[in-house]
């Protein structure tokens, strides 16, 4: 794309790491390349290099890709002319879909083999040239089924699947046609197991605090809808 772009005559910079295979291609190819590349979603570094090159080559669009790009160029663009413009959608490369977390399912399928041997296992098939490296960048997969089933096994899987559990008890407890908070509690858990399929999101902590919580609200909310109230006795002396 960038290298389409100055064939089309515009003025191309990118700024990533220095020794990322692609940059001699690109410098050959008439391509600015500077190394920088930001170490977190907040790098002061990072933003002060992005401004003074926004300003110093009078740069119409800044393209940043990523979820630690975003921010630093979000803050980088301020006080200048150049327009940002941001990508963030679904993981479709290797971090989701990375051939070693099949493979790793290979020898142990029921318990499979943890975390730490994941990542030996890996080097063994890049070093017996089954895998490209490129794959080692990578710790987590973005999907939380398939990453459950890498390191877990069957039996980490079928546990990540008991999430869904609630949604039978929400539907016994309320009539999901006609009451809200049943409704409710079902989206909520299916979204989140949807989102699942593009994030590791239930293994973070803010990720299984926010399934919890509002299961426990709706749950909540429809249970106490369901009780009968009781009407009071009043004494009555004469």
């Amino acid at each position: 794309m960038f290298i389409e772009f100055v064939k089309q005559g515009h003025n191309v910079t990118v700024m990533t790491q220095g020794d990322a295979e692609y940059v001699e291609r690109f410098i050959k190819q008439g391509v600015k390349v500077i190394d920088c590349y930001p170490s977190k979603k907040i790098c002061i570094k990072t933003i002060k290099k992005v401004h003074n090159t926004l300003k110093e080559n009078t740069i119409d669009i800044c393209y940043a890709f990523n979820s630690k790009t975003i921010p630093n160029a979000a803050f980088a663009c301020i006080g200048t002319k150049a327009k940002l413009v941001a990508y963030r959608g679904t993981t479709g490369g290797l971090y989701r879909h990375d051939p070693s977390a099949y493979l790793t399912q290979q020898p142990q399928r029921v318990f499979a083999i943890g975390y730490q041997n994941r990542q030996r296992f890996k080097q063994e098939l890049v070093d017996n040239n089954k895998i490209e490296p490129v794959v080692l960048k990578f710790s987590r997969l973005h999907n939380s089924f398939i990453e459950e089933l890498s390191i877990k096994g069957i039996i980490g899987f079928l546990t990540l699947i008991f999430f869904l559990a609630p949604a039978f008890f929400v539907l016994r407890r309320g009539n999901i046609k006609n009451n809200v908070f049943s409704q409710l509690g079902v989206v909520h858990i299916t979204l989140v197991m949807g989102y699942g399929l593009t994030q590791n999101h239930i293994n973070h902590h803010f990720g299984m605090l926010q399934y919890l919580m509002f299961v426990i609200i709706f749950y909540s909310l429809l249970y106490d809808e369901n009780q009968k109230p009781t009407p009071h006795k009043i004494k009555v002396t004469l």
